[in-house]
């Protein structure tokens, strides 16, 4: 099996170009959503990381280098003859004054607009708890699908394939069906919690020629995870709360999505035929097992 195969051609809006996407289960699960034919997203609260979207974020930069860079950034924008790419109310002001007749020296500049980059380093601080507040009722409702491009780890199948008696369930990707796993994005592992912004992004704010970016801080809180959780190589899809207020939702799967189970060192023989029963109103499953190989686990045909 190539496990990181890829898609030739792909739907404008997709997230990645993967053809096939992986989930570790027990054969108890396994069961249940082959014979419903859905996949579990669920809340935060229901996930195994109990840090996992339940961080909050700060900022972090030196109050001086901060008006050093803000200080450079609009002294460049207002000192140049390109239009000004105004965001927010300072870029639209720095605008306007870029047009009267009277121009400031960079002295008179810096002294005119320095004292104003320290009040908007210490309002983004001082709004950093209602950021916070204001992204955690989105977060606690989003719900997730987690999945894996990594089949054959043998601590994943310790940990979520019951000891290797489970299953991998692989699902592919077919752009004629809108197959929801084009939109997964892969998680980033960090050794601390992220930042609500980079220097980059604080400055471009700051200067009037970005917007603070909601979107971007909820995928932060969303794809970021311990990286005591690297070796899981997780991909989440994210589509918001959902249908229901309920912390999870069984979402149907198409027919043709699933196209593969791999079956464990350990599944036994009646989990085994159970799920090969079930599966046979799937019409493209391919069968496979794991076999022990010098340095893990290989994944080989059924047939072969």
């Amino acid at each position: 099996m190539e496990i990181d195969a890829r898609i030739e051609s792909v739907p404008a809006g997709w997230h990645n170009d993967r053809l096939h996407f992986f989930k570790y289960m027990t054969a108890s699960t396994a069961k249940i959503v082959l014979e419903n034919r859905t996949l579990r997203w669920s809340t935060a609260s229901l996930l195994n990381d109990p840090f996992d979207m339940q961080f909050d974020m700060t900022i972090d930069i030196d109050r001086d280098k901060f008006q050093k860079a803000v200080m450079e950034k609009t002294w460049g924008l207002y000192a140049s003859d390109q239009p000004i790419p105004a965001a927010n109310e300072l870029g639209i002001m720095m605008e306007l004054l870029r047009r009267s007749p009277e121009k400031l020296s960079k002295e008179e500049f810096y002294e005119e607009f320095g004292a104003a980059t320290f009040e908007g380093y210490d309002r983004m601080l001082a709004a950093i708890p209602k950021t916070n507040e204001d992204a955690r009722p989105h977060i606690e409702t989003n719900k997730v699908l987690s999945l894996t491009t990594a089949p054959n780890n043998n601590l994943m199948w310790t940990h979520y394939a019951d000891g290797h008696s489970g299953v991998v369930l692989r699902f592919r990707s077919i752009p004629e069906l809108d197959s929801p796993y084009g939109m997964a994005k892969p998680m980033n592992y960090v050794d601390e919690v992220p930042h609500l912004f980079s220097e980059e992004e604080l400055v471009d704010i700051a200067a009037g020629i970005s917007n603070i970016d909601v979107r971007a801080i909820l995928d932060k809180i969303i794809y970021t995870k311990s990286s005591d959780y690297s070796y899981e190589r997780e991909w989440r899809i994210s589509t918001g709360s959902g249908r229901t207020a309920d912390p999870f939702e069984d979402i149907p799967f198409g027919l043709n999505e699933l196209d593969g189970i791999v079956f464990g060192l350990n599944t036994s023989d009646v989990d085994r035929a159970e799920i090969e029963a079930l599966a046979a109103k799937y019409p493209n499953v391919e069968f496979m097992h794991t076999a022990r190989a010098k340095l893990g686990l290989e994944i080989k045909s059924s047939l072969t």
